[in-house]
């Protein structure tokens, strides 16, 4: 026999056997396709919904909820295929809804007084409805809280509800819609003798806030005092010492509007503050709605801790010039701990002539006589500021012990600047104790005093 007859033979009785064992998917036939649709008898006429979650944020400013008490929403179902005859479609509350247990186990399950729903209406032809949900009674609500939903038919329907698409799940998220960006603040004070105590920086601290969607005017917030989180602070804060009371205007209100807001905060009555130590002052932020009513934010989200770094500090690092005169360095001699050699370069009056090392050090400039020191000026050879020291700490002696005045931090590539001293100050040596900066080095062209 021919191989290529063979072949088509072999082929024809192929495609007649595959029709003959082929679906018939006429579904008014007696067949049964198991597991079709979802498991189902395609013979069956499903209706599922089109998704399976819808969520609806639930807006608050602090604990007060800024929802409005009727939400609409719509909800879409659909058909294994059109209707022969229109049908009347109800949406009820899944009580037994299966993630009810697992997934939203700790949501509050609202109620049919939560919601209505018109009728899904499906005509004959049509295999998809939509029908329009009202959410309501939720401006009270102050969790997270989920509405199941499933289909109920007529008597005589049709209809099956399908397994993996018959729950619809309606689901309110609580958004905190005022956040508080500042979390902490330093504030460093510089303790003098006389009680006439002076910050290093601005006395007036900003607390930022975002609000995320529109106040309602006349809504405005607060700063308050509260001890109780000097006893639950963080381990960072352990050494602190809770601040003495009256440190800032209790309950000083201010209006907030959407998007970014500084909140002032102006520390006061500093003569309070005598001792060289870290104190903490625990504040809370509060919301004021329009009526007055106060209003708290959950767990830390609106604590601010604000710690008061107090120091006798004697010097500020800056790049302008102290007033006064440069005194003369004659008689003067510098040592080091270490690596000391041409160190006396750094007070040969040649800013071109420089002292470097690769280690962390401690100099003494001793001027041999008692002088009023208005600051200090460091001075590198042009472009070497990146050599510089990253951090230096300046000393005079207390008996036969040093007392540290100040500690400055260099920004790299800083070839001139000064310690100007915040106040008189007299001494006849002084120590720079100097660390490495960024380029691994310590590198001094000429140090100069400024005095009287």
């Amino acid at each position: 026999m021919n191989i290529y007859k063979s072949v088509y033979i072999l082929l024809a009785g192929c495609t007649m056997l595959f029709a003959s064992c082929s679906q018939d998917l006429d579904y008014k036939q007696g067949y049964d396709v198991k597991k079709y649709f979802n498991g189902s008898d395609p013979r069956y006429l499903l209706a599922s919904f089109s998704t399976r979650t819808m969520t609806q944020t639930l807006p608050f400013i602090a604990d007060a909820n800024m929802a409005e008490d009727k939400v609409e929403t719509e909800v879409s179902i659909k058909l294994t295929r059109p209707l022969e005859k229109a049908e009347k479609i109800e949406l009820v509350v899944a009580t037994e809804a299966p993630e009810l247990a697992t997934t939203y186990k700790d949501y509050m399950v609202l109620t049919a007084t939560n919601y209505e729903a018109t009728p899904l209406e499906i005509n004959a032809g049509e295999a998809k409805a939509t029908a329009k949900v009202v959410l309501r009674n939720i401006a009270s609500l102050k969790m997270k809280a989920v509405l199941p939903l499933t289909l109920k038919f007529a008597e005589n329907s049709a209809l099956q509800l399908s397994q993996n698409f018959g729950v619809y799940y309606v689901v309110l998220e609580p958004q905190q819609m005022l956040n508080l960006n500042t979390k902490a603040i330093e504030a460093i004070l510089s303790l003098k003798e006389d009680g006439n105590n002076e910050w290093v920086d601005e006395s007036v601290l900003n607390i930022q806030l975002t609000a995320d969607a529109e106040v309602p005017a006349g809504a405005k917030v607060a700063l308050e005092r509260d001890d109780a989180l000097f006893q639950t602070r963080d381990a960072m804060y352990a050494d602190c010492e809770l601040a003495p009371a009256n440190l800032f205007t209790v309950g000083e209100k201010q209006e907030i509007s959407k998007g970014e807001n500084n909140f002032p905060l102006d520390l006061q009555n500093t003569d309070k503050l005598t001792k060289v130590k870290d104190y903490l002052l625990p504040l809370k932020l509060v919301y004021y709605d329009a009526k007055g009513a106060k209003h708290f934010f959950s767990g830390t989200t609106g604590n601010v801790m604000v710690r008061i770094n107090c120091r006798e500090i004697y010097f500020e690092f800056t790049t302008v010039a102290t007033e006064g005169t440069a005194l003369p360095k004659n008689g003067w001699e510098v040592s080091a701990n270490k690596n000391a050699s041409s160190l006396k370069k750094i007070i040969d009056g040649n800013v071109d002539s420089y002292w470097y090392t690769e280690e962390d050090i401690e100099v003494i400039v001793d001027m041999k006589e008692e002088k009023t020191i208005k600051g200090i000026k460091f001075h590198q050879p042009g472009g070497l500021g990146s050599y510089g020291p990253g951090e230096i700490k300046i000393l005079v002696p207390a008996g036969s012990a040093w007392k540290e005045l100040a500690t400055l931090s260099i920004p790299a590539g800083t070839d001139l600047f000064y310690a100007t001293a915040l106040s008189e100050l007299k001494a006849g040596k002084f120590k720079l104790a100097m660390k490495k900066g960024s380029f691994g080095y310590i590198l001094i062209g000429e140090i100069t005093v400024i005095g009287e």
